[in-house]
């Protein structure tokens, strides 16, 4: 009744009760978009506590209690100061929550949301590795200026004016490059248990299509012993030492749009694939399934899914002439022709000199015949050049075979 009533305070209720299950926060997240109802990232203005419900908006806000590392007593801290009016810069959140009568929020605090993205609404504020580069700077300037304070030294402003009025900025954000993307996802994945704004899992979408995997949502519907190929990231690996036999295995997670799965490769595989195995890697799994004869916390009795690992291919290499990446495919279906131009524009900037970079070519469709043209341009398979042709065609509309 809740959920078709009232689906965003249900799922917004939902997704509190599973601030440190990350597994359980990605099948919300997934049950989200499934309803149609965008997750928001961390805002230091606009997030409470917990996940809330964004006003005058069908969309949920992430709440701060949910970044990890981010305690209770720096949220009530950071809650506490923003009852004077939305924070401004950096330097303004410094000066007002790192002050001991609003409890105190440390510079590890402040650099995890800063990587957590929740300062990036603010203007100016839209670069999180120079937010890091001026946090030491800005802490300064609020030790200093709660020293003056102390002291009676105050400014003007303080003596005749408002005590509580926003100091302007002294401190500039430095003009230096972003974080990769693959950094800034591993920020959000790490922080915030889930990857929110992205996936690095999104550009091989058509690669894993065309591989025929299984989809880590969908192995609890299959048979014990069942051999699946299973395509994902990476996580939480563990290399682990055999009692049986002092042969060296390893325990890792991997992780898919859907969902997280478990698995073990046993020492024979492990030998023969160790210097592939590294945490945040996309790979293609072979294995089997298996259903272990135990219940883990918090899954409710449900029998769990895990996978024997038997064979592992990165994930750039499982498909394509001898094992490699071969090109680039652009999908034009239904673009206008001044989009077309642009298209064109972005290929051209980032197009390399004669064949050093991949082939570019052009998926098109004549009813219901799929075909490729070869274009004359040669380009490096760039996060900048994938966001720029999804930005103009949609996501999934380009990809590396």
């Amino acid at each position: 009744y809740l959920k078709a009533n009232f689906p965003l305070e249900y799922m917004a209720a939902l997704m509190a009760c599973f601030l440190d299950k990350s597994d359980k926060l990605v099948t919300c997240m997934d049950e989200c978009k499934r309803m149609s109802i965008p997750v928001l990232p961390p805002d230091i203005n606009a997030s409470g506590a917990d996940f809330t419900v964004e006003p005058g908006q069908r969309a949920i806000r992430y709440g701060l209690a949910a970044i990890k590392n981010v305690g209770k007593a720096a949220v009530d801290a950071i809650l506490y100061a923003r009852n004077e009016g939305p924070f401004a810069s950096l330097e303004d959140f410094c000066n007002r929550t790192t002050a001991s009568e609003a409890g105190g929020v440390t510079k590890s605090v402040i650099e995890t949301l800063a990587h957590a993205g929740a300062f990036s609404s603010l203007p100016g504020h839209g670069n999180r590795r120079a937010l890091c580069e001026a946090l030491d700077d800005c802490i300064a300037q609020a030790t200093q200026l709660q020293r003056s304070k102390k002291l009676g030294q105050g400014s003007l402003d303080d003596m005749f004016g408002d005590t509580n009025e926003v100091h302007s900025s002294v401190v500039a954000i430095p003009n230096i490059p972003e974080f990769s993307r693959a950094q800034l996802l591993g920020y959000e994945r790490d922080l915030l248990g889930m990857y929110l704004t992205d996936h690095p899992l999104q550009e091989y979408t058509p690669v894993l299509a065309k591989a025929g995997v299984v989809r880590v949502a969908e192995l609890s519907e299959l048979p014990d012993k069942k051999e699946v190929k299973v395509g994902g990231m990476l996580t939480q690996v563990k290399p682990f030492t055999s009692k049986k036999s002092g042969e060296a295995m390893v325990f890792f997670t991997l992780e898919d749009l859907t969902g997280q799965v478990s698995c073990t490769m046993f020492p024979t595989s492990y030998a023969k694939y160790r210097d592939i195995i590294e945490k945040d890697r996309a790979v293609i799994l072979e294995a089997k399934i298996s259903y272990r004869e135990r219940v883990r916390d918090g899954d409710d009795g449900d029998r769990v899914a895990e996978l024997l690992v038997d064979g592992m291919q990165p994930l750039g290499s499982a498909v394509g002439k001898n094992g490699g990446t071969s090109k680039i495919v652009v999908k034009l279906e239904g673009v206008a022709s001044d989009r077309l131009k642009m298209v064109r524009e972005t290929m051209e900037h980032h197009k390399k000199p004669g064949q050093a970079g991949l082939p570019i070519f052009l998926e098109l469709r004549d009813h219901s015949t799929r075909y490729e043209v070869k274009t004359e341009l040669f380009a490096d398979y760039s996060d900048s050049f994938r966001q720029q042709l999804e930005s103009l065609l949609g996501r999934q509309c380009v990809w590396q075979e």
